[in-house]
């Protein structure tokens, strides 16, 4: 399977900057020249010794990268930025939620020029988990939704505070 990482710089807030993905094969970065190269960006980044962060991103929004890339005319996919959160829920228990939600690490709910919505798990303690309905650009027009969504699932957990 693929990962696809879109490379963002703090100093560099209206588009991303670059491209790499993971593959069986290596780690690999989209170039000028418009192919895939060997790098260490994703490996430097995870070891904490990067000095841009990476988002994942889906294939299909890769693909919309690597056009933008191409032609550098109109809007850059929203895909950096500064992220805020919509709503959060803190459940207390030992259960993992995250099957249980269908989340996927980094997998946008939604992405478009105007918005970058996801459902994010975190698992601060062994018996804490949070979720989080983070977005980029105009807030998410669905949290009510997500909220009944999240409440509703049978995560075998129990919820201890929302914001």
């Amino acid at each position: 399977m693929t990962e696809y990482y879109a490379i963002v710089a703090d100093n560099v807030p209206v588009a991303p900057i670059g491209l790499a993905r993971r593959t069986e094969a290596g780690d690999e970065a989209y170039h000028r020249d418009h192919g895939w190269r060997p790098t260490k960006v994703i490996t430097r980044y995870f070891e904490a010794d990067a000095d841009d962060a990476l988002v994942p991103i889906t294939e299909q929004e890769a693909d919309e990268l690597r056009t933008w890339f191409h032609h550098r005319q109109g809007d850059p996919p929203l895909i950096g930025g500064p992220l805020r959160v919509a709503w959060s829920a803190t459940f207390t228990g030992t259960s993992a939620p995250g099957e249980a939600l269908g989340i996927d690490h980094g997998v946008a709910r939604h992405n478009d020029n105007s918005s970058r919505v996801a459902l994010v798990l975190f698992h601060p303690r062994p018996d804490r988990w949070v979720v989080e309905l983070q977005y980029l650009g105009q807030p998410p027009t669905d949290t009510a939704q997500v909220r009944a969504e999240v409440v509703s699932a049978n995560l075998g957990l129990h919820l201890e505070r929302e914001r």
